[in-house]
């Protein structure tokens, strides 16, 4: 489907498609700001209308494209994300959390070799970003690379010990690894962070 269509058609009810219309004389960030809020209180079929009015008539709105894109994720519609934020890649490709994102949603939709050439992407971006290493270690992972997932974690974990994410996620790797005693270092880790948490 063309990214124009995409955007500025939505589907009525009753199956008839209808061009979206602009609100004249408000800002693109005042109707970004009404969609965020739309999108943090949970009315997510509202949010994502909104972003698509922004985009009709803004398309080089990134920052409305990435939340789009995380909305429609968290709608479970990954393969629809993945698409958007390779719309937000090609138009402003030194930003590290479109690839991630993009990668998410990649993931989610099974593609694990784009999802990891999107990690990989956020990283030479943002070589140390803990959440993109984590998320490179799970895809590695899945893909059977447990070795390399362990890297990813380490490095991970170089930047913050105390991630309880990393924690975890090393030490089941290392258990699907085989790896058993440093598994159970690992498992024993992670509970020592739990319980010895400041509240």
């Amino acid at each position: 489907m063309n990214f124009d269509k995409a955007l500025c058609f939505h589907d009525n009810p009753g199956g008839r498609r209808r061009q979206l219309h602009s609100w004249s004389g408000v800002s693109d960030t005042i109707l970004l700001n009404l969609a965020v809020a739309d999108h943090e209180a949970g009315r997510l079929d509202r949010a994502v209308d909104q972003y698509r009015r922004i985009l009709c008539f803004s398309p080089a709105n990134t920052d409305a494209l990435y939340l789009l894109g995380f909305a429609l994720i968290q709608q479970g519609s990954c393969e629809d994300c993945a698409l958007l934020l390779g719309f937000a890649v090609s138009a402003r490709p030194g930003v590290a959390k479109f690839y991630l994102l993009r990668g998410e949603a990649l993931r989610a939709a099974g593609d694990l070799t784009r999802a990891r050439e999107a990690y990989e992407s956020a990283l030479v971006l943002d070589t140390g970003d803990v959440e993109t290493l984590n998320a490179l270690g799970l895809v590695l992972r899945d893909q059977g690379d447990t070795n390399g997932a362990i890297g990813r974690f380490d490095d991970g974990l170089s930047a913050d010990p105390q991630n309880g994410t990393l924690l975890y996620n090393r030490a089941m790797t290392l258990q699907m690894a085989g790896r058993l005693e440093a598994a159970v270092a690992g498992d024993n880790e992670v509970l020592d962070r739990e319980f010895n948490r400041p509240d």
